[in-house]
């Protein structure tokens, strides 16, 4: 007799494939912004853990992302691994909340996993948030945004207002939640006028006071304005076009190339979505919409903010998934669920390539600096650091570093020493490199060459 498959199995089989894609890539060292959020935390500041809510050295006003960091730190010092895997930790809940909030719509829990999959799955987005550590600000914004509909879901409106906070306290990302649940409160309400705005009004209030309590907590402090945000965080209206299409594919390319190729191997039949279905895909494309509603705007793209928004693809695709199951003939059902439990174990060696770029930055990042502080140990009479580095090669200190270099060595060595990234030719050590108290670094093929 055949084991019969169940929903936790399912889940289950997804995070342990979603282990094997990411977990021996993990906690190969910081890259960039990873040194800031640290240096600049309640651990090393003046006004400890009170300031969390209250400063924002980084220019975002994140304060569970600057907390989180800080539990890191206190726990494991900077070993990059436990960052890392905190990371990892984050993008497992999510994906299990994904799954109990598709079953609380009403789907099983074999959906559910389904949905898990293609949220934990997607080729864009998920890698950067877990192999750069910086990327911890999107996971927590879409973990307590999932946690928030999860709870809306289950009718539990003042915790889904609760919960949309957190999400906002860890990113700006979910700024437009409280309209997706009135617009999904209207969706399941009777179809009377009337009757669709006192549902939306009753069920979305809370996550509407959130939104009010977490402006009143920014006011307080000097975070970024749309008008006072650096260049590349800005918001124009421009960058909608060119963005539209980018982000359709970064969120919904993996999910219709799953639901393309079930259908040509094992349905070839029209699709009909029912009374669950249909309202659920809806539902899922006012997440997506509403997800991007911010980024869409920002001219400098990012994979990262994806992580969110694709919440609502899983919605769409879980929708269609169960329709094209209810069209598959019964003698390809077991053929049908085989290669979906394997789809995404053969995809292992696509996402192990997509995560080199990544790994490699953050293991030349851990070894600069090993090579930094193991000279400035050696040499305590050394006044200036130069890194020469050719920005075109890959991995390069300009991509893992850049201009966080000073940040980074204050940070792992406790010296306030001036830091640089020179760019140069490939192999070039230039020959007024050896000047007096000056530690001069090349970072050639992924090695470190020092010349004092």
């Amino acid at each position: 007799m055949r084991p019969r498959l169940t929903g936790g199995t399912a889940l289950a089989w997804v995070l342990v494939v979603f282990a094997l894609a990411y977990g021996a890539d993990l906690g190969r060292g910081f890259i960039k912004d990873d040194f800031r959020w640290i240096l600049h935390g309640p651990l090393h500041a003046p006004g400890g853990l009170g300031a969390v809510f209250t400063e924002t050295p980084m220019g975002f006003y994140r304060p569970l992302v600057t907390l989180s960091f800080a539990v890191n730190e206190w726990v494991s010092g900077l070993a990059p691994a436990p960052y890392a895997w905190t990371n990892f930790a984050l993008a497992v809940t999510i994906a299990v909340l994904v799954a109990l909030t598709v079953a609380s719509l009403g789907f099983g829990r074999i959906a559910g996993a389904f949905a898990a999959g293609l949220w934990a799955f997607n080729l864009h987005g998920i890698n950067m948030a877990l192999l750069w550590t910086s990327g911890r600000t999107s996971l927590l914004g879409a973990l307590g945004a999932t946690a928030a509909a999860l709870a809306f879901t289950q009718r539990r409106f003042v915790l889904a207002g609760a919960l949309t906070l957190l999400a906002l306290l860890g990113k700006e990302e979910p700024i437009l939640l409280p309209l997706v649940f009135a617009l999904w409160a209207a969706i399941d309400a009777p179809p009377e006028r009337r009757a669709r705005l006192t549902s939306a009004v009753r069920a979305s209030w809370p996550a509407f006071a959130a939104v009010g309590a977490y402006f009143l907590l920014r006011s307080r402090t000097d975070a970024f304005t749309p008008a006072t945000a650096p260049a590349v965080y800005q918001l124009h209206a421009g960058a909608i076009a060119g963005n539209t299409l980018q982000y359709l594919d970064r969120s919904l390319t993996f999910t219709a190339a799953v639901l393309g190729l079930g259908w040509l191997a094992f349905s070839r039949r029209a699709l009909a979505l029912d009374a669950l279905e249909r309202p659920t895909a809806i539902k899922g494309a006012v997440w997506l919409v509403f997800g991007f509603a911010l980024t869409i705007m920002v001219a400098s793209r990012s994979s990262l903010y994806a992580v969110y928004p694709s919440i609502g693809s899983a919605l769409i695709g879980v929708a269609i998934g169960r329709a094209l199951w209810r069209s598959i003939p019964p003698a390809r059902t077991a053929a049908a669920r085989a290669a979906a439990l394997v789809l995404p174990l053969a995809l292992w060696p696509v996402y192990h390539a997509r995560n080199q770029r990544l790994k490699d930055e953050g293991a030349l990042s851990t070894m600069l600096l090993a090579r930094i502080g193991a000279e400035l140990a050696a040499h305590p009479d050394l006044s200036r650091i130069i890194v020469y580095d050719d920005p075109a090669a890959r991995p390069s200190a300009t991509s893992a570093l850049g201009e966080t270099l000073p940040d980074a060595v204050r940070l792992t060595t406790g010296t306030d020493i001036p830091a640089v990234i020179v760019p140069v030719m490939p192999g070039m050590f230039p020959n007024d490199s050896a000047e007096a108290g000056t530690l001069a670094l090349l970072v050639d093929g992924g090695a470190v060459i020092a010349r004092r």
